[in-house]
């Protein structure tokens, strides 16, 4: 989990900057399969942990299937 939250959410929360194809709370549609080649992960692992991380930067799923999942913030 620490992994994800590091090398994925972090870094996306830490802009400033961006659109909604290049930043996670702007809507950015996440491959779960692309993050865990990405950050080296077990097959399945993002798909069972994104939306814990997620958690911690107050955003809820907006959008999720078996591929994939867009998130929003949880104020909205």
């Amino acid at each position: 989990m620490e992994v994800i939250d590091a090398e994925f959410f972090y870094p996306d929360h830490d802009r400033s900057y961006g659109n909604r194809e290049n930043r996670i709370s702007f809507g950015m549609l996440i491959h779960f399969r692309e993050i865990d080649k990405r950050l080296d992960l077990p097959t399945g692992t993002s798909k069972r942990l994104l939306n814990k991380v997620a958690e911690r930067y107050d955003l809820a799923p907006e959008y999720e299937n078996i591929n994939v999942v867009r998130y929003k913030t949880e104020y909205e």
